[in-house]
């Protein structure tokens, strides 16, 4: 088994990645120069036939100015600019001037219904066109021509929908003036019309403000009645409830408020004393009267209405403290058994029941307070609430009282306004002010104005350009073929070879055009020169040759298929120049025909020959089947002298495998022209003992989908294709497939170097 020494392409990203490829658009430009030359010369035929054919047009005009008049007629402004919008205003005026009543008024007005000049305009270019060729099919068919129907009335709404048709109405600038043209084939009838609008419009304002401001006087009449009935109303309400409240509604509620107050304060002040009552109560009723020492502890409470119960209660108490001093000191000085001691104490036992029995009589003076205080609380508490439900009626009924005050002033001020303007209203009806006026009459047209002989040839030539860009647009979609090396190696990754420029051939039988071709060929390699320019086809060959011999090993031949995507691309041709190039720079060249169905190759080089693959398959040493080119190439023919056996042995057999290594070691180069890739698979099958495949596709026919599926469907032909080669170029179309920057565009520059092939027909 064979070693493949080749090295997997790789595809590497562009360095410059743009949005927009402008290099690439005006490529796209130079090569549909011609067409979009031919539609920018069609459009611009167009609009000269248009301006030729076209009626001459003549246009009036005048301008009008709107006056807003209608918002003096609100009663009130709704929102804070107080004007209707301006910018409302002048629109809506603008459909009023295009409104079929207005037409309608100028039709009447005019008798357009009968008019001729206006039924009966000149036929435009497309209707002359239109009878000229119903006319043309007319005589074809043997009818006599139809001559053009001339109108002598027409119904009203016809009329005024052709009238609606020719106003024109645009404003001027952000003014509020209005322009009003009308644009006709007659001067005379375009002057007519155009006043007649004008007059029909400014008499319309002047009618709306009239009736406008008569139906605003109608409504304030209305308003006034309803308002002033109201009003009355409302001060009969305010006098009535007057009456009924007794007029001292107000008084009321100052003396139930000083009232309230009063009261306020003395149920403060009765509490206030009731909760102290209820202090001193609460502590008399916890002394115990049988405890002396307490008793006169709690003799700070009693208090006399005369300083004699005060001095009465001091005395008391001095005695029972100076009768404790004694007793101590008798104990002290002649102990507790003393006589002495138990007089003291008689004495202090009849001071604290003098205290005790003041403190019962205190006691009883506070319970009995405290019950009038709290009787006292409970009236103020009573009279309190009764004055709050009468603060409470008060209070409503002047609240009630307030509103209807209120109501009836804010009729009578609604009232005085709508009197106001129901006068003003009045004096407008008697001294109109339009809300329209106009500025500028219309000026009889000297001269005509359309056709616009420069817009419309203007028009032409952009017709022209969009329809010019989009069938260039069409044919860039429809270029589905491989122009330039760079699509090859952007689309399909594979390293690009050269171009193969297409041969002159004679008509004829097709053998006989190849034939032609290879000897075409053969004389460009042998006539080469290294001081004379060579050509594109010999500087291809060169490259594949250098491409093929990188994948050598050491002193070994290189094996190499020579393939195509589809039959008749050229490859038979290009493994039959390789072959010659080989053989002329010297090196030892065997050609082997693989395409056993064709045998296109054996045919050209030796058809006579009747040795070839299936002898060899039948045991035949492959050296007694070579045929020697006259050149000094050996060739191995796809042709057979014996019948081709039943089991059918196909290129990728045994015995193609021997001849591959034995011919490796004899030839520097060896040369395989096999079937199409697309539907054969030999080249899958020898694929294992070659070291590279060459990929020749024909120029600007074999669609770059077809070639990519190939490649995707077969990934390790792919992986060993060497490079890719363009066969039968068109050179003198090379240049216009390509983009600015690109070496294609630069070929002619290069007269020293190469020469360019002469045009094939």
């Amino acid at each position: 088994m064979l070693e493949r020494t080749k090295s997997q392409a790789t595809l590497t990203a562009p360095s410059d990645v743009r949005l927009i490829d402008l290099e690439h658009l005006q490529g796209i430009l130079l090569r549909q120069a011609r067409i979009i030359l031919l539609c920018l010369g069609l459009g611009l035929l167009v609009g000269v036939i248009i301006v030729i054919t076209a009626p001459r047009t003549y246009q009036a005009a005048s301008q009008i100015v709107i006056e807003g008049q209608v918002d003096k007629l609100a009663p009130e402004p709704r929102s804070g600019g107080g004007r209707l919008d301006m910018e409302g205003q002048i629109l809506n005026q603008m459909e009023v001037i295009g409104s079929s009543r207005l037409a309608r008024i100028v039709a009447e007005k005019e008798q357009l219904t009968t008019d001729q000049v206006f039924l009966n305009p000149p036929p435009t270019g497309m209707e002359t066109a239109r009878a000229f060729v119903g006319d043309a099919i007319g005589r074809v068919l043997g009818r006599p021509p139809v001559p053009r129907e001339v109108l002598t009335e027409a119904p009203l709404e016809l009329v005024v929908d052709a009238l609606r048709g020719g106003v024109q109405v645009q404003r001027v600038g952000r003014s509020s003036v209005i322009w009003l043209g009308y644009q006709s084939h007659d001067a005379q009838l375009a002057y007519r019309i155009v006043n007649a609008y004008t007059a029909a419009f400014v008499r319309d304002q002047l009618n709306a403000d009239l009736e406008v401001t008569r139906e605003a006087a109608d409504w304030l009449g209305e308003r006034l009645i309803e308002l002033g009935n109201s009003q009355l109303e409302a001060a009969l309400e305010v006098d009535e409830f007057r009456r009924a409240s007794g007029l001292t509604v107000a008084a009321d509620v100052e003396f139930t408020n000083r009232r309230l107050q009063l009261l306020t304060d003395q149920i403060s002040e009765a509490k206030t004393k009731a909760t102290d009552l209820e202090v001193l109560v609460a502590r008399l009723k916890q002394v115990d009267l049988e405890d002396a020492h307490q008793v006169v502890a709690t003799a700070g409470l009693l208090s006399a209405e005369n300083s004699a119960g005060n001095e009465a209660v001091a005395v008391l108490r001095d005695t029972f403290a100076h009768a404790e001093r004694r007793i101590v000191e008798i104990s002290e000085r002649f102990g507790p058994g003393h006589p002495q001691i138990a007089l003291l104490r008689q004495e202090q036992r009849a001071a604290a029941m003098q205290l005790a029995g003041r403190l019962e009589a205190q006691l009883d003076r506070y319970v009995s307070e405290l019950q009038v205080a709290q009787s006292r609380v409970d009236l103020l508490d009573a009279q309190v609430e009764e004055e709050g439900r009468a603060a409470t009626e008060t209070n409503q009924a002047l609240t009630q009282l307030l509103k209807l005050e209120e109501r009836s002033e804010t009729l009578n001020s609604i009232y005085r306004a709508y009197l106001s303007r129901y006068e003003e209203t009045i004096q407008e009806q008697s001294f109109p002010i339009p809300a329209a006026r106009v500025i500028s009459d219309a000026s009889f047209p000297r001269s005509a104005t359309g056709p616009r002989t420069l817009f419309t040839l203007a028009g032409g030539l952009v017709f022209g350009g969009f329809l010019g860009l989009a069938l260039s647009a069409l044919n860039e979609m429809r270029e589905r073929s491989f122009r330039l090396g760079s699509q090859v190696t952007r689309e399909t990754g594979l390293r690009f070879l050269g171009y193969m420029s297409a041969m002159p051939t004679p008509s004829g039988d097709r053998s006989v055009q190849a034939r032609k071709v290879q000897q075409d060929i053969r004389k460009q390699i042998t006539s080469r020169r290294s001081n004379l320019p060579t050509t594109l086809l010999t500087e291809t060959l060169k490259a594949a040759k250098v491409a093929a011999l990188s994948r050598r090993v050491a002193d070994k031949g290189v094996v190499v298929g020579v393939v195509s995507a589809l039959p008749g691309e050229g490859k038979t041709s290009f493994a039959i120049a390789l072959a010659e190039l080989a053989v002329t720079d010297g090196y030892v060249t065997l050609l082997a025909d693989g395409d056993v169905r064709r045998a296109s190759a054996s045919t050209l080089l030796a058809p006579k020959h009747q040795l070839g693959l299936e002898d060899i398959a039948q045991g035949l040493p492959w050296q007694h089947a070579l045929f020697k080119d006259p050149l000094g190439f050996d060739v191995v023919s796809a042709r057979s002298s014996s019948t081709p056996a039943l089991n059918g042995s196909d290129i990728g057999s045994p015995h193609m495998q021997r001849l591959l290594d034995e011919a490796r070691e004899a030839y520097d180069m060896v040369i395989i022209d096999l079937p199409p890739i697309g539907a054969m698979v030999d080249a899958v099958s020898i694929q294992p003992w070659t070291d590279g495949f060459i990929l020749v596709t024909e120029w600007g026919k074999t669609p770059r989908r077809v070639v990519k599926a190939v490649i995707e469907r077969e990934p390790q032909i792919a992986e060993d294709i060497i490079g890719v080669v363009l066969n039968r170029v068109r050179i003198e179309k090379l240049q216009r497939y390509s983009n600015p920057g690109d070496t294609e565009r630069f070929v002619v520059q290069y007269p020293d170097y190469l020469r360019t092939p002469d045009p094939v027909a």
